[in-house]
């Protein structure tokens, strides 16, 4: 697992921000430049930092209380590709609301390494159950209730690296 991000030659990456609802990081690129890129949604991307080992442990925990608020209710599997209260959340369309399996595995990673055990065990949870359920896709409605009779993932079927890191969730405390 990566402890730091790569970052070209002469740049230095700050801390990503949460502040009013948006995701901010901030790029320092020497000592007269810094490159501030605002974001105007959350989606589970703004939460990779924890996986690379970016923020501080209270920063992390911003991050951590932020993805459980918007995207953790008890009506949702974790981790959405988007924000599921913006007005722009689609659960099938793509990047626009569900779950992928290679972002869920780098937030468990991320998340145990903060030490944030409760959060990181649910994701696994609900990575398992959905696979479980619905077969080896490429992403899933992250919605638990969808209102469809007949439940199944999305894009591609027997999606590899949904069984692969299957397997390595499977085989991690």
């Amino acid at each position: 697992m990566a402890n730091s991000i790569k970052v070209p030659r002469g740049h230095q990456v700050i801390d990503p921000l949460l502040q009013f609802g948006k995701t901010h990081l901030l790029i320092k690129v020497n000592t007269q430049f810094s490159l501030y890129i605002p974001s105007d949604h959350i989606t589970s991307s703004s939460f990779s930092p924890l996986f690379a080992n970016i923020p501080n442990q209270n920063r992390a925990k911003i991050l951590v209380n932020t993805m459980m608020e918007k995207f953790g209710g008890d009506d949702k599997y974790l981790c959405a590709s988007f924000d599921p209260s913006d007005d722009r959340f689609n659960p099938k369309k793509y990047w626009r609301g569900p779950v992928w399996i290679n972002m869920n595995w780098l937030l468990y990673n991320g998340l145990k390494n903060y030490g944030f055990l409760d959060v990181a065990e649910r994701i696994k949870k609900d990575t398992v159950e959905l696979i479980s359920r619905d077969g080896f896709f490429e992403y899933f409605d992250c919605r638990k209730d969808n209102g469809e009779p007949a439940r199944t993932g999305y894009g591609g079927n027997n999606f590899s690296w949904s069984a692969a890191l299957l397997i390595d969730l499977l085989n991690t405390d």
